[in-house]
């Protein structure tokens, strides 16, 4: 995972997974973060930062360095705090949530499907953030963490999420579940 500042203000990040366990998986998500922090700089200093060019790369470096049988779950995103929104491609992720100032919390399910050498295009969504009062976005890694009870921490993910003050209260929250 990254999050990245652009000149303008602007946040960028994304959240990568690598579907597979050992060192296949660990060098495609390293190979991916790599990418992506790389270009987001490239992008910067040709002057401006484009959100869409960024997921467009994205899918042409995964097209090229995927194998046949590697597929990748992955979250990108940027938000725009002077004109309220959230932009983002969810490629096969956990849906994530957003908590509005009523206090009602929504689910931002993912908008695309894992992506793989084979895969053609990405779906980019906007969200209006004006009334969103805080946002995660997590791997299955998190949700699928077995607390002492032997559940999955999806359980109490939502409502843990909701309560949180912080991110330390939330991660304190976490860690008392686990």
């Amino acid at each position: 995972y990254s999050l990245r500042k652009t000149k303008d203000g602007r946040l960028v990040g994304f959240v990568a997974d690598a579907m597979g366990k050992g060192i296949g998986a660990a060098i495609s998500a390293m190979g991916m973060t790599r990418f992506l922090n790389y270009f987001f700089d490239e992008l910067e200093e040709e002057g401006s930062f484009v959100f869409d060019v960024w997921v467009h790369k994205t899918l042409k470096f995964i097209q090229k360095n995927l194998f046949n049988e590697e597929i990748l779950c992955i979250a990108l995103m940027e938000f725009d705090m002077r004109h309220s929104l959230v932009r983002y491609a969810s490629c096969g992720m956990p849906a994530f949530y957003a908590q509005l100032l009523t206090g009602d919390v929504i689910a931002l399910k993912s908008n695309n499907p894992p992506l793989a050498s084979y895969s053609e295009t990405i779906e980019i969504k906007t969200l209006i953030s004006n009334q969103v009062q805080k946002m995660i976005c997590y791997t299955d890694g998190l949700s699928e963490s077995s607390m002492s009870d032997g559940r999955p921490y999806s359980f109490v993910l939502k409502e843990d999420f909701k309560q949180a003050h912080d991110v330390i209260d939330f991660r304190q929250r976490v860690e008392r579940a686990i």
